[in-house]
């Protein structure tokens, strides 16, 4: 819900008097900020646990509760500047959240990430809609309410699961598929504490996932001059967005299921397949109702990739580098939306959008044949164990 909100943080900047340039430099330095605070706060996490994990995430929400109050006082410079630390620190809490599932799935508590990212995206797609309906009416007072009421949610959620964290439970073994323990074997076949961390190879893949992701945002940043320079408008706009976030959800509805027969380095290779493919497919696209087809393949890029991404860090990362883990992969959507955006307005002035798609397309295969070998494809299978064997 939160997220929704800062998706129309641009809109409101642009109200308090920012020209396009400026708001472009001000969203750049505020993914900058975010790379370094995603970092910064995973090495506080990976120092602790669950509850470590859950204490930071009340402290970044707190902390927005308080500066958004600062949007109902009718100043641009403090709409700026309270927009500013929204964009960052929003972002940088999802790393965090991502981390506390894997960390509550490792010792053994029922958590479907797929099913709550799912979910999430259909949230987004519902408040989206709902924002922009409200915006049409009243204006861009409503999102400071309905950001404080969001984050007032967010905060008693999340303090809700401090509280159950800290009741006492008797132990029993995961059911989960990534369950791990120093002697626990998960469904997948493998036991976490066999896998030899590769950090050259995590490099590598974190590159060729920037490029793919650069190249898989570009035209989403510039959808809408996408959609009208196919002869649409605003209304084939909202239809491309919702077609995009209802594909997606399968894929994160079902991850649970699929992860327990086919590891999550595969999945992301897939996944990196369907970007790449969505990305060359859009080239010669000469109708809107292409674009609406070619919505279909989120099933097989994006739905598959956040949550397999999430699922790859916590089998192949190591426990004290974990959090950090989910931060870097995270960081692969900041820094590929941030290239983005700076470059893809630049292509299309420069080359038109038939340049700015054909440049998409080359750098999202670049980052398929970096990311493919990079992905580790499975992990040792436990001898002797009753696990599932890697597909």
């Amino acid at each position: 819900m939160v997220v929704a909100i800062t998706s129309f943080s641009a809109m409101a900047l642009l109200q308090a008097g920012l020209a396009n340039s400026e708001l472009g430099i001000l969203l750049t330095v505020a993914s900058l900020a975010t790379v370094g605070l995603q970092f910064g706060l995973g090495r506080m996490a990976d120092r602790g646990h669950s509850l470590i994990i859950l204490q930071l995430l009340l402290w970044v929400t707190i902390f927005l509760m308080f500066t958004s109050v600062f949007l109902f006082i009718q100043n641009s410079y403090l709409t700026i500047g309270v927009h500013f630390l929204i964009n960052v620190g929003v972002p940088s809490m999802i790393p965090l959240m991502s981390a506390l599932a894997m960390t509550l799935t490792n010792q053994g508590k029922m958590v479907d990430f797929g099913v709550a990212r799912g979910i999430g995206s259909l949230t987004f797609a519902i408040v989206s809609a709902g924002l922009g309906r409200l915006i049409t009416t009243w204006g861009t007072s409503v999102l400071q309410v309905s950001l404080l009421v969001f984050l007032l949610l967010m905060f008693l959620t999340l303090l809700r699961l401090v509280r159950l964290l800290q009741l006492p439970r008797h132990p029993r073994l995961p059911r989960h598929p990534l369950g791990e323990g120093s002697e626990q074997v998960s469904e997948e076949g493998v036991r976490s504490s066999s896998v030899d961390f590769d950090r050259q190879r995590f490099a590598f893949l974190i590159f060729g996932l920037i490029l793919l992701l650069i190249g898989h945002t570009m035209p989403g940043v510039y959808l809408f001059q996408l959609v009208v320079s196919l002869g649409g408008g605003s209304t084939e706009f909202g239809i491309v967005q919702s077609l995009t976030a209802l594909f997606e959800i399968p894929a994160m509805f079902g991850f649970a299921w699929i992860a327990g027969r086919i590891f999550s380095g595969r999945l992301l290779r897939l996944a990196s397949v369907g970007f790449a493919l969505k990305s060359v497919l859009l080239v010669p696209i000469s109708s809107i109702a292409g674009l609406y087809g070619l919505s279909a393949l989120q099933l097989v890029g994006y739905g598959l990739f956040i949550p397999a991404s999430v699922y790859y860090v916590n089998r192949v990362v190591p426990n004290d580098f974990r959090v950090r883990g989910q931060a870097i992969m995270s960081s692969t959507w900041t820094i590929g939306s941030m290239i983005s955006t700076l470059a893809g307005g630049f292509l299309i002035d420069r080359l038109g959008m038939e340049g700015m798609l054909v440049t998409s397309a080359v750098l999202s295969v670049l980052g398929m044949i970096i990311a493919i070998p990079a992905a580790v494809p499975s992990v040792p299978a436990v001898s002797g164990g009753s696990g599932v064997s890697e597909v």
